[in-house]
């Protein structure tokens, strides 16, 4: 199967309750054409974190993007993606946050360490429903 090309490899990884006044007891994954659901006390168990708002750190409610020439340019000078991240504390694509992406993949039933195309594959093969 293929998606559009790698077009979603890069695809914003977004986590945390529900938005929705319509929907107060769940938390969500959002990457790309994958969407899961579970209920917000299971997505709570998931995180160990002393702050309040910490469950929603990784939302990202972004609808678009536009290149920031100075981070591709502080990419090339440094030699590596690591400037990218520096001002998206918050982006489970980060690799310093490689184990909260695993911890909550795995939760949603997707495996961190796979790519896009390997995780829309599980995502369709399941019958992934909204779990208690």
């Amino acid at each position: 199967m293929k998606t559009i090309g790698s077009d979603f490899e890069d695809a914003m990884i977004s986590t945390s309750p529900s938005i929705s006044a319509d929907d107060p007891d769940i938390a969500y994954l959002q990457y790309g054409w994958i969407y899961r659901e579970m209920p917000l006390a299971k997505y709570q168990a998931l995180f160990d974190q002393p702050w309040p708002g910490a469950l929603d750190q990784y939302r990202a409610e972004e609808i678009s993007f536009s290149p920031d020439l100075y981070q591709f340019e502080a990419c090339i000078a440094a030699r590596s993606n690591l400037p990218f991240y520096e001002g998206r504390q918050h982006d489970l694509s980060d690799p310093r946050h490689h184990a909260d992406k695993n911890a909550v993949f795995e939760a949603f039933g997707l495996n961190g360490d796979l790519g896009y195309e390997e995780n829309l594959r599980l995502h369709l093969a399941s019958d992934w429903k909204i779990k208690s």
